[in-house]
């Protein structure tokens, strides 16, 4: 009986990190996203519009800045709730 109940606390335990894990594991894979599909579409429009590299650097800024507010935005509903 104490057998299970400590196997069961450990696998609260671990579950608890798990859920941590994947709570957190998103955030750097949509900063990345984020940055990447605004720079391709900043590429491409440079291609269709002949406005090397201007739009190329604009989408690529406006990507940084989009994911990295929500970056902040994540971390800090997070830590909320948390709390």
């Amino acid at each position: 009986m104490i057998v299970l109940k400590c196997t069961v606390q450990e696998n609260n335990k671990e579950n608890k990190a798990l859920k941590e894990l994947m709570r957190y594991s998103h955030i750097g894979i949509q900063l990345a996203a984020t940055v990447a599909v605004s720079t391709y579409i900043g590429w491409w429009l440079d291609e269709k519009f002949d406005t090397k590299p201007v739009l190329f650097i604009i989408m690529a800024f406006f990507g940084i800045t989009a994911g990295m507010v929500s970056f902040i935005r994540t971390v800090l509903e997070s830590s909320k709730k948390k709390k």
